[in-house]
């Protein structure tokens, strides 16, 4: 355990004699190190392999390869490549020179991992593949699941979600054969593969991965795993899906990923329920929280300011249209977080993933939403829709079936707001079948009203329809047709419609008098 780990050798080393050999304070500054690499708030790894190199001797010794390739990791945990790569190449010489065959498969799987971060996937996929190979034969079960759990990240982030589910899966399997199912790379394996399932939309297989009961992992294990499972809990709607947020709330800073999942969730969660100052309460808080422990410029920011920037539009096209540009206010500040991650990809030497590639498509399509929505330099209908459409094909592409259909959602209300209800229905059904195999209530409501308003006939008796005694609701704010088209989502041709309706059955002249009856008969109480 990770965590455990890091505390007994701290306090090793706390109590370590001052004239205690150099090699001991060295070995024990490796374990730190080692261990402290696996958590986000235990310390700099890369002071203590710093100290560790300078304590053995400079001659051609196993401690002497183990620390280089440590040291080589730490550089490549502070995203400096070239160090890490001579680092690692000078422990590779010294680990084949003294036949020292698992800490030769680690240290290539190092290099692996130099090689995908600095842009050369394949040679990196060829080179771990091979490490996977030599390990297995070798029977060195953790250097192979170091090895399989790297190739797996490769896979996940090239957009290959069923290959990277598999090779997560195989580590897994091969860390409970051995008894380590929450040492690193052994946990992590296991907590990716219920992510990666997740997004595939296999939500069982999820629960199934991150169900922990009469197992007693240590907390940090524990807070992850219930922090993917809340992602399923809130996107199906489920009733305990509040207490899970709750009991992961004081959690978040154990670990980024456990901030990230657990904000995602609650983020949702509130949005869902139309608390949008608790939904930015949330947002804001997971960018102080990532932030402290990773960076303020997280990639899944772009994620999260994604979603926010969908309940700020729902949220205006509900609000009387005085409101509506106060939700505007906050756009600056969140695409300001975008640009920051950007600023920081641009820096490397590899481009977007699909995941990438489609959160950025969808925080684009939010905000011209959302600025649709709140009458505040509006875009044009086809700017809307294009960007909607580039969304849905972006999440088709990474294999995300939920936000695939999210987004066809949002593409369906925006084609019926201007006329094109065929291609609407159409859109919407499609999203209607994800949304009731993966049990997500809390979309299927969003398209049931989607549906309703779409099906619903006017009576051709004097009594009002729901759709119209809403209709009649905004006309008395003052609103004009094509301000209830785009909070209804619907087109203003139809808005007319109803309008044309609820005159005729109020026996009203106008829109004014139509308001004036409404009030005085209570029809809008």
């Amino acid at each position: 355990h990770a965590e455990r780990a890091v505390k007994l050798v701290s306090s090793q080393i706390d109590h370590l004699p001052a004239d205690a050999p150099a090699h001991h304070r060295a070995r024990l500054l490796m374990s730190f190190a080692s261990a402290a690499m696996n958590l986000d708030n235990a310390g700099d790894p890369f002071e203590a392999t710093s100290e560790a190199v300078d304590l053995v001797p400079d001659e051609p010794s196993a401690l002497r390869a183990k620390v280089l390739s440590l040291h080589a990791r730490a550089h490549l945990y502070h995203g400096r490549d070239t160090e890490a790569t001579r680092l690692a190449m000078e422990s590779l010489g010294l680990a084949q020179k003294l036949d020292m065959a698992p800490l030769v498969a680690d240290v290539t799987t190092t290099l692996a991992s130099i090689d995908e971060r600095s842009g050369e996937t394949e040679t990196a996929e060829r080179v771990l593949r091979e490490v996977v190979d030599r390990a297995h034969a070798d029977d060195d079960p953790h250097a192979e699941i170091r090895g399989l759990y790297i190739l797996a990240d490769l896979l996940h982030e090239r957009g290959d979600l069923a290959a990277a589910q598999d090779a997560y899966h195989r580590a897994m399997l091969i860390a409970e054969r051995i008894g380590l199912p929450w040492a690193p790379y052994h946990f992590e394996s296991r907590l990716m593969a219920s992510l990666v399932a997740y997004e595939r939309g296999d939500w069982d297989g999820c629960m199934e991965l991150t169900m922990v009961g009469g197992s007693a992992p240590p907390p940090l294990p524990e807070a992850m795993l219930l922090a993917v499972r809340a992602l399923v809990s809130v996107g199906r709607g489920d009733d305990g899906s509040e207490r899970v947020l709750e009991q992961l709330r004081p959690q978040w800073h154990l670990d980024g990923l456990v901030g990230i999942s657990a904000a995602g969730a609650e983020i949702d969660f509130h949005g869902q329920r139309r608390d949008v100052p608790a939904m930015l309460t949330s947002f804001d808080r997971a960018v102080e929280v990532i932030g402290a422990a990773w960076s303020h410029a997280f990639q899944a920011r772009i994620r999260l300011t994604a979603q926010a920037l969908g309940y700020l539009a729902d949220a205006a096209g509900r609000a009387a249209h005085a409101d509506r540009p106060s939700y505007v206010d906050r756009v600056p500040d969140l695409m300001a977080g975008v640009e920051m991650v950007m600023m920081r990809v641009r820096k490397r030497r590899r481009p977007f993933g699909p995941e990438g590639v489609a959160w950025l498509e969808r925080v684009h399509a939010e905000h011209l939403r959302l600025r649709w929505l709140a009458d505040v330099e509006p875009p044009d209908e086809e700017e809307l829709l294009a960007a909607w459409e580039r969304t849905v094909v972006g999440f088709e592409q990474m294999g995300h079936p939920y936000e695939t259909a999210r987004s066809q959602a949002r593409l369906a209300s925006a084609l019926r707001a201007t006329g094109r209800t065929s291609e609407s229905r159409e859109l919407a059904d499609r999203a209607r079948e994800t949304a009731r195999a993966l049990g997500a209530r809390p979309l299927l409501d969003q398209l049931r009203e989607l549906g309703e308003t779409r099906q619903r006939e006017s009576r051709g008796d004097s009594t009002l329809t729901t759709r119209e005694t809403e209709i009649l609701g905004l006309v008395a704010q003052g609103r004009s047709n094509g301000e209830i088209a785009r909070q209804l989502f619907i087109s203003a041709k139809t808005v007319s419609v109803h309008v044309s309706n609820i005159l005729a059955k109020l026996g009203a002249s106008g829109r004014t008098e139509a308001a004036a009856i409404a009030r005085r008969d209570g029809l809008l109480d």
